[in-house]
């Protein structure tokens, strides 16, 4: 990678993560999510500082050509994201579902009781 390209992504990944932490101060963003994202561009800064190490890792594993490796990982990445919003999004529709029920319920006591009152 030329070094103006290595400028350019340290560049990127600052504006990214004071973004992240704007976001986040803002509160919409959860904090939760990011330390996730911040630790992903962290990672992302890591492989560009010892490009390297994504050479030996990639070599160990058994893929030839580092940019193959790179795709590997970014299709592990979201494959992985996938998957954790999926839990996420059937986690919140029992809880709404829960919400919703339990509203219900009230909403039928407060009839009862505005009945009974009369």
């Amino acid at each position: 990678m030329s070094d103006y390209a290595r400028i350019l992504v340290y560049i990127l990944n600052i504006v990214l993560i004071c973004y992240i932490l704007y976001i986040t101060k803002k509160r919409k963003m959860l904090i939760k999510y990011s330390i996730f994202w911040t630790s992903i561009v962290s990672v992302v800064t890591i492989f560009i500082i010892r490009i390297d190490m994504a050479d030996k890792i990639s070599t160990y594993l058994g893929i030839g050509h580092s940019p193959s490796f790179y795709f590997f990982l970014a299709i592990i990445f979201l494959l992985t994201i996938a998957m954790y919003f999926s839990v996420e999004l059937s986690r919140m529709s029992v809880e709404i579902k829960n919400l919703i029920q339990e509203i219900s319920i009230q909403k039928k006591i407060s009839e009862d009781h505005k009945k009974n009152k009369t």
